[in-house]
């Protein structure tokens, strides 16, 4: 017998889902049995856990030991195949199915020790199928999404895979092998076609389907075989989905941005997201040209359907809003297609990028039955050809109030024409005879202002002409008292100036004089002519002994001829250089002494 049913830990059938209700107080140990149950989710408001009613098995085997109570309709639903290990029911005693056991316990024909010492791979994979048929009798219901299914749907045994994902990002968390045999596969299509949804199966959607589990003996490998699928599941999910995705909308406060724009007034410039030469954009330019008017249309061309749709319709998206200024609304089409083919379309990232576009979003993507999340955050109309009709109506209707304006305008510009020219005909009638009557008194008044006016001008004529005469009178006197005193003090100016030249000429002359002389005291000629010599040494005069040295030649410059001279040595003593001072005999015609050489240059004069 096992322990008894600890308080709070019950097994019960869930009446509103239809799910195993699994209750019991916080017990980490217990939860991480709970989380490994194929499809379990958790219910936060009853707080309690739900489990997949073809999973109770698994439940109950799990579970065994652990003191859960378990309901009379569970416990019938287990079957014959329980065993004498019993969890606790309402204080009763009841059969749960026995855990799976292992295959090296799997009962068969009596052999030898000798032939139980191996055995072949293709036994072992027999043994195996046989453990998994014996743990898994009867076909049960699996939730997963589905995965390549799209490469291989045109094989007659399509082999795909089922994935768990995490909710928080998508990723897998567990996955197995699925085969729909071409015998199933019409019966199982065909299901998911019924009603009005008309899936299809593919990449991508989430299903509920029931499976065989088996073993493929000759590989080994491990797989579940497709029976039946429950549409309503699908389509339930599907709009889980987007709940999920609207939620998100909103929990960042984007979800009815585009929705509260404006519709444009004009709008002419249409983006037109779709896949190019697709029948949607097929029926929305044939509807947009037979409209009649000037509609301007730049398609960007996307994958419509499959997992390339988020990065295509999202590259075009982005490419719109950057060149937001050049378009007056986007429409995003797509035509035909299942419920399941619209549903690329509810994805979070596109719907972020619609809701948050600055331009003005229609969306003709969806069917009268179908919806999906872009026609719930943007305006939506349900076909493309019925997209382009909006705008030609948009246009057409702008058209009409043109027209209305125009005749109102014309209405208004005729009846203000009418009550002008009736203004217009008083004010002239009045202002003719306002005309007349100034014109009358205007020229009784003219005639004596006229007088008036050759009286005042014959007088102001005498009275100039007696000022002008007095004016001229003055002006001669003024003139010829000026003219002499100016010739006077010219006279005396040009005497002033006579006797200044000639005292600074005599001056000038002075001067030069004594500069004269100044300059010839000082001329190097005279110097020379009193014995004295001008010594220089590579082109310049020499004023110290020490700036010469042993054999360099020295040129003396007397007052008539120029020596070379070759030093025998040199010092600082006063009134000599060197030792060529020693030797004044020196001349032209004699022999030098030993330590002078001296030449004279006739004709050659340093300067």
């Amino acid at each position: 017998m096992s322990p008894p049913a600890s308080p709070g830990r019950s097994l019960t059938l869930d009446a509103a889902t239809g799910r195993v209700a699994i209750r019991f107080e916080y017990d980490a140990r217990l939860v991480g049995l709970v989380r490994e149950i194929p499809g379990r989710r958790w219910d936060p408001t009853r707080r309690m856990w739900l489990a997949p009613l073809e999973a109770l098995s698994e439940v109950a085997a799990l579970l065994s030991g652990e003191g859960f109570f378990l309901d009379e309709e569970l416990r019938g639903r287990l079957g014959p195949a329980a065993h004498s290990n019993e969890v606790e029911s309402n204080g009763r005693a009841g059969p749960v199915e026995e855990p799976l056991t292992s295959v090296g316990e799997v009962r068969g024909p009596e052999r030898s020790p000798a032939a139980l010492a191996h055995i072949s791979v293709g036994e072992l994979n027999a043994r195996v199928r046989e453990a998994i048929r014996g743990r898994f009798p009867r076909a049960l219901w699996v939730v997963g999404e589905v995965t390549g299914f799209d490469r291989n749907a045109h094989k007659d045994h399509v082999f795909f895979e089922l994935v768990e994902k995490r909710e928080q990002d998508g990723s897998a968390l567990a996955q197995v092998t699925a085969v729909l045999f071409a015998g199933s596969r019409g019966r199982v299509l065909g299901r998911l076609r019924e009603g009005a949804a008309r899936l299809e199966l593919q990449d991508g959607l989430e299903v509920r389907v029931q499976v065989r589990v088996d073993l493929f003996p000759r590989t080994g490998t491990y797989q579940v075989v497709v029976e039946d699928v429950d549409p309503a599941y699908t389509l339930g999910a599907l709009a889980l989905h987007q709940e999920r995705i609207l939620g998100e909308l909103e929990r960042r406060g984007v979800r009815d941005h585009n929705l509260a724009l404006a519709h444009p007034i004009l709008p002419l410039r249409v983006a037109l997201i779709t896949s190019w030469e697709s029948d949607a954009a097929n029926d929305v330019l044939a509807e947009l040209r037979g409209s009649g008017y000037g509609f301007a249309v730049d398609l960007w061309d996307v994958t419509v359907q499959g997992p390339h749709l988020e990065a295509s319709v999202g590259a075009a998206l982005d490419g719109i809003a950057r060149r937001g200024e050049d378009y007056d609304v986007c429409l995003i089409c797509r035509g035909g297609g299942g419920r399941a083919d619209l549903a690329w379309f509810d994805n979070l990232e596109i719907a972020l990028r619609v809701a948050q576009l600055p331009l003005k979003v229609v969306c003709g993507i969806g069917h009268h039955r179908d919806v999906s999340v872009l026609d719930r955050i943007a305006y939506a109309e349900k076909t493309p050809t019925a997209a382009a009709q909006y705008l030609v109506a948009q246009v057409a209707s702008q058209e009409v109030a043109v027209q209305e304006a125009a005749e109102a305008l014309v209405r208004r510009a005729e009846s203000t024409l009418r009550e002008s020219l009736q203004r217009l005909q008083w004010s002239t009638d009045r202002l003719l005879q306002i005309a007349t009557r100034s014109q009358r008194q205007a020229a009784t008044g003219l005639d004596e202002r006229g007088r008036r006016l050759a009286r005042a001008g014959t007088q102001a004529l005498w009275r100039a002409r007696a000022r002008l005469h007095d004016i001229g009178a003055l002006t001669t006197v003024v003139a010829r008292s000026g003219w002499r005193d100016q010739h006077a003090q010219l006279d005396r100016q040009r005497e002033r100036l006579g006797r200044g030249a000639a005292v600074a000429i005599a001056r000038a002359g002075e001067r030069l004089v004594a500069a004269a002389q100044q300059t010839d005291a000082h001329d190097p000629r005279r110097v020379l002519a009193r014995g004295y010599a001008i010594l220089r040494a590579e082109g310049r005069a020499l004023r110290d002994s020490s700036e010469v040295e042993p054999g360099q030649v020295v040129r003396a410059r007397l007052h008539r001829g120029t020596l070379k001279l070759r030093v025998e040595s040199s010092g600082s003593e006063p009134g000599g250089l060197g030792e060529v001072a020693s030797s004044p005999t020196a001349g032209p015609g004699k022999a030098a002494p030993e330590n002078l050489v001296a030449e004279e240059e006739h004709g050659r004069e340093e300067q």
